[in-house]
């Protein structure tokens, strides 16, 4: 009888049943594993952007503060500085020290790598007196006061409500919707607001 032909070298065979691994009780195939999804996208605050700014001294207050951070410049390497500093609310200022408050450990710790620049101690000086400092915390409790990018946000939500209510009370937009039974405006094409300058 002529022999039986053999597989290829280079061709894998499959093994037998015999040869395979038993699946363990506790690891049963196919099921899936759980999916880890954040609460909150990356970037955006959970903090209630419409908490109470804390009292101020003296020294400074949230006000004071987010004043401070917008007029930052961004040359000099300030701009990561600012990018910062404008996630950080205002705390408490005493004894030469303004205390700001982080959301999360990344932002803090961000902030403390960027301690000592010499044009932030500059402006420091400048605006609050030589050795005033800066203390930075985690506010995990929500007691700072409104970041400079949610009072930004804020400014441009009133702005923008601002503009879209004096469209649609125009007088000639007004007229026009006169002459049709039932008309609506459903959106209204606003300009982008680029620059905040009355930061309070």
């Amino acid at each position: 009888a002529p022999a039986a032909a053999s597989a290829p070298p280079d061709r894998p065979t499959a093994p037998s049943p015999a040869a395979a691994a038993p699946v363990p009780a506790d690891d049963p195939p196919n099921v899936p594993m759980p999916t880890l999804v954040a609460s909150t996208p990356p970037g955006v605050s959970r903090r209630n952007p419409g908490r109470p700014d804390p009292a101020g001294s003296p020294l400074c207050d949230a006000t004071r503060w987010r004043r401070f951070v917008h007029a930052l410049p961004r040359d000099d390497g300030m701009g990561p500085v600012k990018a910062a500093l404008a996630t950080a609310g205002f705390l408490a200022a005493d004894d030469g020290v303004i205390q700001v408050g982080f959301e999360g450990m990344v932002a803090l710790n961000q902030a403390r790598n960027l301690r000592g620049h010499p044009a932030l101690e500059e402006s420091i000086a400048q605006s609050f007196g030589e050795g005033t400092r800066l203390g930075f915390s985690l506010d995990a409790e929500e007691a700072s006061g409104r970041t400079l990018n949610e009072e930004v946000d804020r400014l441009r939500a009133q702005r923008r409500a601002a503009l879209d209510a004096n469209a649609r009370n125009h007088t000639k937009v007004q007229l026009t919707l006169a002459q049709f039974d039932g008309g609506v405006i459903e959106g209204v094409r606003l300009p982008e607001i680029k620059e905040v300058t009355d930061v309070q």
